[in-house]
């Protein structure tokens, strides 16, 4: 979202040197085919660069302080801008370009959102986020009562960048249990079949029964996101297109409302079972 602030580790070298050469970059969604990017993205304004002496686990790192591997880059989103031109395409799958640390280059325009106000009433996306916020705990209570308290037409891109931090939350928690249950398929199997295991595991070596369960496994852990209907990646980016305020808020109450009425309804099946004999 185009508001606050955001801290990069770049370890391409076509970033790192980006980073130490600009003051200003475009940060887009890369779409599903992997060779093109959405139109619309946020401009991030590079506030300080330095070499990162630690990697993502705390450990540190062993690189000459005058040929940085990893660089800490601070960041404030400052707005939106509408690509329009890509100077130097090929060099984003060029490998001896991404070597030499040749970085896009593009042409922008500036994406605002339309003028003309409303006469009509703001959506209501504070209730819904309240609504919500009552069936949940701890942290992502506090998220989201805080994207509640934002919900506002001067600080809608605040509360719908809290409303992203949960949402990428819950989605990575699904994913990461998913993963996990597969995890202890392919291991079981692997176990039973005996010998040595190689990791990563080739799972065509897998006695057929086995492919299935996993295959199974798959078929269920992507039902489960789909059945979750919590805003994903290509949602943020509708919403980031979006050129009214009304519309953002829309989105979010609709959201938050669907996310709180399923929250509430497990909820009350868990008191259910809770209280059968």
């Amino acid at each position: 979202m185009p508001c606050g602030r955001i801290e990069l580790r770049n370890i391409e070298p076509r970033n790192v040197r980006m980073c130490k050469e600009a003051e200003y970059f475009v940060a887009s969604l890369l779409n599903a085919d992997g060779a093109s990017c959405a139109e619309v993205g946020t401009l991030l304004r590079i506030d300080a660069v330095e070499n990162a002496t630690r990697d993502t686990t705390g450990q540190v790192l062993a690189c000459p302080r005058e040929a940085p591997r990893v660089l800490r880059v601070r960041c404030a989103a400052v707005g939106r801008r509408r690509l329009v031109n890509v100077k130097n395409g090929d060099a984003y799958f060029d490998a001896g370009a991404r070597l030499r640390g040749e970085y896009l280059v593009g042409e922008f325009e500036d994406y605002d959102d339309d003028e003309g106000a409303t006469d009509a009433p703001p959506p209501a996306a504070a209730p819904a986020l309240a609504f919500l916020a009552r069936s949940l705990e701890e942290d992502e209570r506090i998220v989201v009562e805080e994207a509640a308290a934002l919900a506002t037409v001067t600080t809608s891109w605040e509360a719908l960048e809290l409303w992203q931090r949960y949402c990428a939350t819950r989605l990575a928690t699904v994913s990461l249990e998913s993963r996990a249950d597969r995890d202890e398929l392919i291991i079981d199997a692997k176990v039973r079949a005996g010998g040595a295991i190689t990791i990563p595991v080739d799972e065509s070596t897998l006695p057929p029964d086995d492919r299935r369960r996993i295959l199974a496994a798959d078929e269920r852990a992507a039902d489960a996101l789909q059945q979750l209907e919590i805003a994903d990646a290509a949602a943020f980016q509708a919403i980031l297109e979006t050129r009214s305020v009304d519309g953002r808020l829309t989105a979010l109450a609709d959201g938050a409302l669907r996310e709180g009425s399923r929250v509430a309804q497990r909820a009350a099946l868990q008191r259910a079972f809770a209280a059968s004999p």
